[in-house]
Order: C-alpha cells, then sequence, then structure tokens
C-alpha cells in the first residue's frame, strides 16, 4: 500500500500522468474528490478521470516553453487497514513547490483518505478524498485572532 502511495505521489510530483494513472482500477466506480477552502472538484469513474489528465497533459506540454514549478509530496503519518482485497490508508503529504530560477516558494498541507482494491495479486487504488487543510482556519484560530485584535485595542484605549 504504501508503496502505491509512494508511486501515486511521485508520479504526481513528475507529472507522470500515464504512471499515475496506471495505479488505478479501471472501474466507473473509482473517484477522487478534492478541497480547499476556494474550490472544489470531483471525478467519477475511469473515463471521467482519464479524460481530465488527457486535459491536463495537453496543458502542460502547451506550456512547456514556460518554467515549471519543481514539485516535493511528502507523505507522513500513516494510519493503514489492509484486509484480503481491500484497503484502506489516512496520512497527510506536506506539499512544495519551488519555481524555477526563483526564490518563489510555496508550502501546504494536505489530509489524504485512499481506498485499495487487489486486483490479480496487485495493489489498485479506487478512491481519493483530499482536503488542502492548511487553506482553512483551524477551529478556534478565528477566536484567537480575535482575542489578539481585542487586546491590540484594549492596549491603545488604555495609552489613550
Amino acid at each position: 500500500i504504501i508503496a502505491v502511495i509512494e508511486g501515486i505521489t511521485t508520479s504526481h510530483a513528475a507529472d507522470d500522468w500515464d504512471t499515475w494513472l496506471s495505479l488505478w482500477l479501471n472501474e466507473p466506480y473509482i473517484f477522487i474528490s478534492m478541497a480547499a477552502d476556494d474550490y472544489y472538484a470531483i471525478y467519477k469513474g475511469w473515463d471521467e478521470l482519464s479524460d481530465v489528465l488527457e486535459g491536463i497533459k495537453e496543458s502542460i506540454s502547451e506550456e512547456d516553453a514556460e518554467p515549471r514549478p519543481k514539485l516535493t509530496l511528502e507523505p507522513y503519518d500513516y494510519s493503514i487497514r489492509v484486509y484480503k482485497d481491500c484497503a484502506w490508508a489516512e496520512y497527510k503529504i506536506r506539499w512544495t513547490s519551488v519555481m524555477e530560477g526563483s526564490d518563489e516558494v510555496k508550502k501546504w498541507e494536505s489530509h489524504e483518505n485512499y481506498s485499495f482494491e487487489k486486483r490479480d495479486g496487485v495493489w489498485k487504488v479506487a478512491t481519493v478524498s483530499a482536503v488542502d487543510i492548511t487553506s482553512y482556519e483551524k477551529e478556534g484560530e478565528e477566536d484567537d485572532e480575535m482575542a489578539e485584535e481585542s487586546e491590540e485595542v484594549e492596549d491603545t484605549e488604555d495609552a489613550g
């Protein structure tokens, strides 16, 4: 299971979409769902997922003249359950994007949940749910920020 996850993350980082897709079941019920505070996407079924990846590959080949960021994905904090012909894994990924020839670095973290099925002795991905957890405020963060702002206002009032 970890080998499949490493294959998914490595091929994603390398824009190797053929390898990435080869790790999935070819079934109408597979899906991937992704969410962040400003977007979400759900792709269901082999045909839809394949079509989306063809579009990604075409857009990347059209952009080849432009510099592309180098992407690194580091999975960690695994919780995995394996049964006879199915398994699931829950873990986090640290993402780092570095633009070539620039100091521009973007970092974020996702929380991922995968399910797998074994076919002909090989584990394949059946579903993925991923949430960009750094795009959301943690519970209590907003309260902490409001308390800090309130203290700043009080300090200003005391000084006046």
